[in-house]
């Protein structure tokens, strides 16, 4: 299989599969209603369409090859409007808490989302000292590696 096919495949899973979770988010929430339960109906199959269907039509703008004039500004645009979209469907069940729990729970929120920022420095610094050991291998693949 060679590195274009490759390519392709994993194309293929990630607008699937986003697709597919884009979907189902968007009907779960649609859906959603008190006392913790999910309502089916017409709404949620039109719902989970327009979620998998606005996915699709991201991946398949962000992975296109032909360069046009405010591509890249375009992409960023519709990055930033996909992320508002799921930041607003993650604090949607908010309008159901009472208004004396939200201050515990945004507590809860912004620790949550210290931690996470932690691990993903964590992974991008993990992410450098490989990056520079490839570096440090690849320049010189006749030398003996160092003793460390």
């Amino acid at each position: 299989m060679n590195e274009n096919t490759r390519l392709l495949n994993l194309r293929r899973i990630v607008i699937w599969t986003s697709s597919f979770s884009g979907g189902a988010l968007a009907a779960t929430l649609q859906s959603f209603r008190l006392p913790v339960a999910l309502e089916f109906s017409g709404y949620t199959v039109l719902a989970f369409v327009l979620g998998w269907g606005i996915f699709w039509a991201y991946w398949k703008i962000f992975f296109m090859e032909r360069e046009i004039r405010g591509m890249k500004l375009w992409r960023i645009a519709t990055t930033a409007l996909l992320i508002m979209a799921g930041l607003a469907g993650v604090l949607s069940p908010l309008r159901f808490v009472n208004h004396d729990q939200l201050p515990e729970l945004f507590t809860g929120l912004i620790t949550a989302a210290i931690a996470l920022s932690g691990v993903v420095l964590l992974l991008l610094g993990s992410k450098w000292l490989f990056d520079q050991d490839e570096k440090e291998n690849t320049a010189a693949p006749n030398q003996p590696a160092p003793d460390r």
